[in-house]
């Protein structure tokens, strides 16, 4: 007959402990500590990145001021931005090729 697959635990998000972190047999999920005893890049993990549309009018915006000025554009958003394009380029000729 068909297999059935083990039911899988069911997790549940906690306000008190860092739920799935527990790697040992037996053991049990960390507690969490209040917000000022984690560094503050951890909460910048949760904000969303910008997307290519957005970093695309920056760069515009930078190319109008006169001289052209790209410090205006922080060194990451720049960095996100080369990747995005290289990206996209990437799959426009991966599609191009497999068109072929």
């Amino acid at each position: 007959g068909a297999k059935v697959a083990p039911e899988a635990p069911e997790v549940g998000m906690s306000a008190t402990h860092c739920t799935g972190l527990n790697y040992t047999k037996g053991g049990s999920d960390p507690e969490l500590g209040p917000d000022s005893d984690y560094p503050d890049w951890l909460w910048e993990l949760t904000k969303p990145k910008k997307t290519l549309t957005m970093l695309e009018k920056e760069m515009a915006a930078a190319k109008l001021v006169v001289p052209v000025r790209y410090d205006i554009i922080e060194y990451a958003d720049l960095k996100r931005l080369m990747k995005l394009r290289r990206r996209n380029k990437i799959k426009a000729n991966n599609a191009a090729r497999a068109k072929k």
